[in-house]
């Protein structure tokens, strides 16, 4: 996911700036983060979904941190989307709300790490920085909203995170002992999330 997200950071700045004079940018902006998303969850999805396979190149002292692999799995997610909404005060030349933004994400995980590691160790840490890059994600789109709009799928992208954690969470309250029956229900839950999004966006498209 940080692979992921790395990689969508160097390509999508130069895009945005070349992309700002287009005055359908903002239509794409939207389709970007739409697709962004989509893209993360399947990667979540992947990873969570065959976690067992992860574990094969995990020494067992590792493997009971597999707990917060859901959490840094999604805060990455939205760091991306985060570095993705950024574009309204790069374009806007309000630059210094990015580093407002950043200070305000290092204090929240700050404090997070001081309250919630004490009590819960590395659980505490993964908690602390998925809220403050879900804080900062949440800050950037309000503020964007006022000096750049755009208007980014937000229930489309909320539906999609969601529905993909939903999966994870039927997948653990299954127990299927037979191995080859597992996986082909794990498969079945990723390809059902690809179809979920695709024929969801088919009836979109059809209803406009």
């Amino acid at each position: 996911m940080a692979l992921f997200t790395q990689s969508f950071r160097l390509a999508f700045e130069p895009f945005f700036f070349k992309e700002g004079k287009n005055k359908d940018s903002k239509d794409v902006y939207s389709e970007v983060l739409k697709y962004f998303t989509f893209f993360g969850m399947l990667i979540f999805l992947g990873v969570v979904l065959f976690i067992d396979l992860v574990n094969i190149i995990l020494t067992p002292e590792y493997i009971e941190g597999n707990v917060i692999i859901p959490l840094i799995l999604l805060s990455q997610l939205f760091f991306g989307i985060y570095y993705s909404l950024s574009l309204w005060y790069k374009l806007t030349d309000r630059t210094i709300f990015g580093f407002y933004m950043s200070l305000s994400g290092f204090i929240i995980n700050l404090a997070g790490l001081l309250i919630l590691v004490p009590l819960y160790g590395y659980i505490g840490a993964a908690v602390s920085i998925f809220i403050s890059f879900f804080v900062i994600t949440a800050v950037s789109y309000v503020l964007g909203q006022k000096y750049y709009p755009i208007n980014y799928p937000v229930i489309r992208i909320f539906i999609l995170i969601a529905v993909g954690i939903i999966l994870y969470f039927i997948d653990l309250k299954l127990t299927i002992h037979v191995v080859y029956i597992r996986y082909l229900v794990k498969g079945s839950i990723f390809v059902f999330y690809i179809l979920f999004f695709f024929v969801t966006e088919l009836l979109l498209k059809n209803r406009k």
